[in-house]
């Protein structure tokens, strides 16, 4: 079990590392509606542009564990800024790609901007609050991914008319640098809030990132989450295409509805936290989700379905979704013994994140080209993974978060 912070939580700090969260999925979400202008403007193919949606994930897939360590040595104050000035570096970079080479770095340096960032920032937000409110702390930094999509999908349609999909990852790169300097701005607290996560002087020094390889519960946390994840990428990457080319509906409309679907996730993280909060066991909650996420899968992919039906299913595969990152991110804590140690977790789950978001988009669009364009081929991807997260969540339950919910229920 984590050491406990002392004293008031500081919501500020707490608020700029959830905005540091939004500003880098925001780096992740802007793909889905440019792939459509994206695709136009370099030549590219169905695959070759799922290719470039995950490349921001090849980092964290191959190096998340050890990105705590980087947090845990610069202190997780100066991983965030220094993460999100190497996301505005990459983003300015692929700006000015030609091709789709150039185009395939930047995004993966993108991608160790977000890892850095993405993996401090938790530590801070756990670290910033009392212990009797972690949990929602830690279930409102679950929302950071959605609600950075999500607004992403929005603000992309007026500046991609305006100016071509460039633009948007300038603004995007844009909105990464103004975080950094509030963030510097209030590094005196940040750095407050920091030196609480890493425990007092002379106590025990953290432990190293071995500590997740060596949890059962981690290992299972990280391949859950990598089965969530490729639920929800291959449906956020893809949907703004789909409802463009197989519904019809311009650019700016299927954004929006793409943007709806998304922040439905961020109203299930809380929900999630909610329930966490009541009681409810993670096991319990993880297998339930990806129940109904795997149903809904398979529901928004039949086309004897009315299409207001199987748009209803992509809001509740998302919205129930949202549940499962609630339940593994808010873990972190009680696998650890004391807060610089979660960085580890944070890192491990987001490398098993990684895994989904890097295979969901291109496994997606390999069964879509494999069936001659027929979008309804991804149901083999969602419904597999969800029954992967469903076993899943059977072992969770056998490990230490499963007899942590049964005490804590």
């Amino acid at each position: 079990m984590a050491v406990e912070r002392d004293g008031r939580s500081d919501w500020l700090v707490v608020g700029l590392a959830l905005v540091a969260g939004v500003v880098g999925a925001m780096h992740l979400g802007k793909m889905g509606p440019a792939l459509p202008s994206l695709r136009e403007s370099l030549g590219l193919d169905y695959v070759a542009g799922g290719r470039i949606a995950s490349a921001i994930t090849v980092l964290a897939l191959c190096t998340g564990l050890f990105a705590g360590l980087v947090a845990a040595r610069l202190g997780a104050g100066r991983s965030v800024v220094l993460g999100l000035l190497v996301m505005a570096a990459g983003g300015t970079l692929g700006a000015l790609a030609g091709g789709d080479g150039l185009l395939l770095v930047a995004r993966v340096i993108e991608g160790a901007g977000y890892l850095a960032s993405g993996t401090a920032a938790p530590v801070l937000v756990a670290a910033g609050v009392a212990p009797r409110q972690r949990t929602l702390a830690l279930s409102l930094w679950g929302t950071t991914v959605p609600l950075g999509s999500a607004l992403a999908l929005m603000i992309a349609p007026p500046v991609i008319g305006l100016g071509g999909w460039r633009d948007l990852w300038l603004v995007v790169a844009g909105l990464a640098v103004v975080t950094a300097l509030a963030v510097i701005l209030a590094r005196r607290r940040v750095a407050a809030v920091a030196q609480a996560a890493r425990g007092p002087a002379g106590s025990a020094p953290a432990r190293g990132p071995l500590i997740a390889l060596r949890s059962p519960a981690g290992w299972i946390g990280a391949l859950i989450f990598s089965a969530y994840s490729l639920q929800f990428w291959a449906l956020l990457n893809w949907l703004p295409t789909a409802l463009g080319e197989v519904g019809g509906l311009s650019l700016g409309i299927a954004a929006m509805v793409t943007a709806a679907v998304v922040a439905m996730n961020a109203l299930g993280n809380l929900a999630g936290g909610t329930l966490l909060r009541r009681g409810w066991q993670r096991p319990v909650l993880i297998g339930a989700a990806s129940l109904v996420m795997g149903l809904a899968g398979i529901a928004m992919n039949q086309h004897a379905l009315p299409d207001g039906v199987r748009l209803a299913a992509c809001f509740v595969l998302s919205g129930v979704g949202g549940v499962i990152p609630a339940a593994l991110v808010s873990s972190a804590p009680l696998l650890v013994e004391r807060q610089s140690e979660t960085g580890y977790f944070q890192g491990f789950f987001m490398q098993g994140a990684a895994l989904g978001q890097f295979a969901g988009p291109i496994a997606a669009a390999a069964a879509v080209a494999a069936a001659g364009g027929d979008w309804a081929a991804t149901v083999w991807v969602t419904a597999g993974a969800a029954a992967i997260a469903i076993l899943l969540a059977a072992l969770l339950s056998r490990t230490v978060l499963g007899r942590a919910a049964l005490r804590t229920g």
